[in-house]
């Protein structure tokens, strides 16, 4: 046991959710929660598999954010599809690849864009958004919208693996958000909206930009005296 703020890398190489840190990855995740009760109904006829043995890794992912002490405590009950129920196997979307393009200075503000790229003939039911303390502000905007990737800072290394600044030579720099409004909006990022389609919104357009979900978060540094502390 190592008293650390996060155990990033730790256990065995391949038992890793993220290639970016290096180690590659080849977890299933197979649930997760942003607040501290989450209720995930499915589309109908959508249905999530699991093994029939193996090992489960339990990122517990909690922090305390009063003064007094607490015991963190998760539990994870699972509905089991019945035969008929079971006609659309899930496909879960956690876009991670571009989760360290922050680079917002000390007393500054930042908005990072980036895109998704949709599977072609996928129905969409369900979209919503993550991230950490600094991120203020969520939009996502629906296609059309040419891929595009943020800009980074420069490619860094720490405990002698960690180089996630990996630009894709294929793909532009994202010019920034769009002026309209966009499907998606949140500012909680303890408690971001889940935004659910019913029906879900279908994509069998075989050109990418019909495809491509525009994402830009605002990042707050303590610009304001209003910044989150």
């Amino acid at each position: 046991m190592v008293s650390s703020v996060a155990c990033g890398g730790f256990g065995p190489a391949d038992a890793n959710q993220f290639s970016i840190t290096g180690m590659g990855g080849n977890l299933m995740q197979f649930s997760g929660s942003q607040q501290p009760f989450n209720d995930e109904p499915l589309a109908a006829g959508v249905y999530a598999t699991l093994p029939l043995a193996g090992i489960v890794v339990w990122n517990s992912h909690a922090f305390n954010l009063t003064s007094a002490d607490s015991t963190m405590a998760q539990y994870l009950n699972i509905d089991y599809a019945p035969e008929q129920d079971q006609v659309y196997p899930l496909q879960g979307i956690f876009d991670a690849r571009w989760i360290f393009a922050q680079d917002t200075p000390a007393f500054a503000s930042q908005e990072i864009c980036a895109t998704y790229t949709i599977p072609q003939d996928a129905y969409l039911f369900e979209l919503s958004s993550h991230t950490h303390l600094r991120g203020v502000r969520w939009r996502t905007w629906a296609p059309p919208n040419t891929p595009c990737q943020p800009a980074f800072p420069a490619p860094y290394s720490a405990n002698g693996f960690f180089n996630p600044c990996q630009p894709d030579p294929n793909l532009p720099i994202c010019e920034g958000p769009r002026s309209d409004t966009p499907l998606y909006f949140s500012k909680d990022y303890t408690d971001p909206l889940q935004m659910r389609f019913d029906p879900p919104l279908q994509f069998h357009s075989p050109t990418v930009e019909d495809r491509t979900f525009l994402f830009c978060s605002l990042y707050d540094n303590g610009s304001t005296p209003e910044t989150p502390p």
